[in-house]
């Protein structure tokens, strides 16, 4: 008998253990990246899948005033868009992994310019963009490369988008101000020791002279890349400097 009762007490202290990390987990998902799984509703749209178009970038494309912008960065992936599109990068095999055209979504206003919410979710995989002048909504799936477009619904939508998508930092409170080259107005903070920040520069104001560079605290650089040139490599200048 004190056999039994010895492996029910075994059982019952496994189950409790089991049912406590259990509880943890769902507790962590509702705090920072966990929470994009907390609103998979949103994301797991039941709307019409439609093509993607690519984005066009031409030499005569400048960094003008609003654009380009810094939506999202984690240490692999960087995503930002400008009137011309949204870009998605492979930080990881330093390329371009994909884009989608704006325009033919509705995102431009008649001067061209962008007209439209765009927001990353909080884990990079997904974008959602809904152009402020129609009643759709679009989601893009980064990973698979698909379009979904779906019916705007703004009480759904407004009641879970301020806890669901990532959240940026402005440039000039992240490093130092440099007014001899263009830089984006966001940067995104990769990692805390030693503090390093990731945002958007060009030398000179033109899109396709885009590059994204990582700075630490105290002003070094230690990673700049041209992004929208496949053929260029990482530069570390720590090495390009001490060699």
């Amino acid at each position: 008998m004190k056999v039994k009762i010895s492996l029910i007490c075994g059982i019952a202290i496994v189950l409790v253990a089991l049912w406590g990390i259990t509880a943890g987990e769902r507790a962590v998902k509702k705090d920072g990246i966990g929470i994009a799984e907390e609103n998979d509703d949103l994301r797991d749209s039941s709307g019409e899948q439609i093509p993607v178009s690519s984005a066009v970038v031409t030499s005569e494309m400048v960094c003008d005033i609003e654009g380009p912008v810094l939506d999202y960065a984690d240490g692999e992936t960087l995503i930002f868009h400008h009137d011309s599109g949204l870009f998605v990068y492979d930080i990881g095999r330093k390329k371009l992994d994909s884009s989608v055209n704006l325009k033919e979504l509705g995102c431009l206003d008649a001067e061209e310019q962008v007209n439209c919410e765009i927001f990353v979710a909080a884990d990079g995989k997904w974008v959602c963009l809904r152009p402020l002048d129609t009643k759709e909504l679009y989601l893009y799936d980064v990973t698979g490369r698909r379009m979904t477009r779906e019916a705007y619904d703004s009480d759904r939508y407004q009641a879970q988008n301020m806890n669901l998508f990532a959240s940026l930092q402005r440039t000039t409170d992240c490093v130092e101000p440099d007014y001899t080259d263009w830089r984006s107005r966001e940067c995104v903070k990769l990692r805390d020791d030693p503090c390093s920040y990731l945002y958007l520069e060009s030398g000179s104001g033109m899109l396709s002279d885009i590059y994204y560079v990582v700075e630490e605290d105290g002003g070094e650089r230690v990673q700049t890349v041209h992004i929208f040139d496949d053929q260029t490599q990482t530069v570390l200048l720590k090495e390009t400097t001490a060699g």
